[in-house]
């Protein structure tokens, strides 16, 4: 198993065992305002919250180069936030380049119920020790390494 499906196992079963991952903290959520967005991130998005509603923690999100999978992924985690009772998401990307692209987007998002950015409701951290802060999104660019692991 890999460190990634390690961290995965870790997240999903802590979910479970924590109640927060019941049907019912899914079926809350407003409908998606869908100025600006395409019609494969809307899709995306409903998918996505519409397994979790179900009762289906795990989900694979896959689009193409260049469909706006960051600014799909940040929507996704900004409304889990609001309206899914999670207290963290964490962003995991293979590379520290795209670390820094993701924070910078995170940084720059604002959504279209509020006029406030991302980091300015939730917060944005990435990370550079094993402290994991609360109720904030985080980047972290170091998923193939076990170090990871050993902070969950």
């Amino acid at each position: 198993m890999t460190p990634e499906e390690k961290a995965c196992c870790v997240i999903d079963d802590n979910l479970r065992q924590s109640g927060r991952y019941a049907k019912s903290s899914f079926k809350y959520f407003l409908p998606l305002d869908v100025k600006g967005f395409r019609k494969c991130q809307i899709n995306a998005i409903n998918n996505l919250e519409k397994s979790f509603a179900d009762n289906r923690p795990k989900a694979l999100v896959q689009m193409a180069t260049g469909a706006g999978k960051t600014f799909t992924a940040i929507t996704a985690s900004y409304r889990l936030l609001k309206y899914g009772n999670m207290k963290r998401i964490l962003f995991l990307v293979d590379t520290k380049g795209l670390g820094e692209q993701a924070e910078r987007e995170f940084l720059a998002y604002t959504p279209n119920d509020d006029p406030r950015s991302f980091s300015q409701i939730y917060g944005v951290r990435r990370l550079k020790s094993s402290y994991i802060p609360n109720e904030e999104a985080i980047v972290d660019d170091r998923c193939r390494s076990c170090r990871f692991c050993k902070m969950l």
